[in-house]
Formats: C-alpha cells, structure tokens, sequence
C-alpha cells in the first residue's frame, strides 16, 4: 500500500515539473536512455541536461518532502 501511495505521488510531483524537466527524467531517469541521445531529443547540451536533471531531482524530492511531513509519515 505505502509504494502505491509513493508511485501516486510520484507521479502527482512530475506532473508539477515544467515540459523539459519533466521530460528529461522520464526519458533519462525512467527510460534509461542516455545522456547523449536524451540531451539531443531535447534540444539542448549535455552539460545543460545535468543541471536540468539536477534540479528536477532537487524539486522531486522537495515536492515528496513535503507531502510526506504535511501526511506525518
């Protein structure tokens, strides 16, 4: 039940991301694709794709964070 409930929110927290955010975790993070290609689909540099990333994940754990101390779990 309690991964049920992490995947929802999960879920809940990348819709909140931004398009290129949003996508980037799911083609880099999820789909496992690589940096080189998924920078391409996107359009932008790798280097750009690590910060990209990298504040996707800061604003994921934040958004799960967050849920998490508002439920008390």
């Amino acid at each position: 039940l309690l991964q049920k409930e992490l995947r929802a929110r999960l879920d809940e927290c990348l819709g909140d991301l931004a398009p290129t955010p949003h996508r980037a975790v799911l083609l880099r993070e999820v789909g496992g694709m690589s940096t080189s290609k998924t920078a391409g689909i996107l359009g932008v540099t790798e280097q750009n794709l690590y910060v990209i990333l990298h504040r996707a994940r800061l604003a994921l754990r934040s958004c799960l964070e967050s849920s998490y101390t508002a439920e008390g779990l």
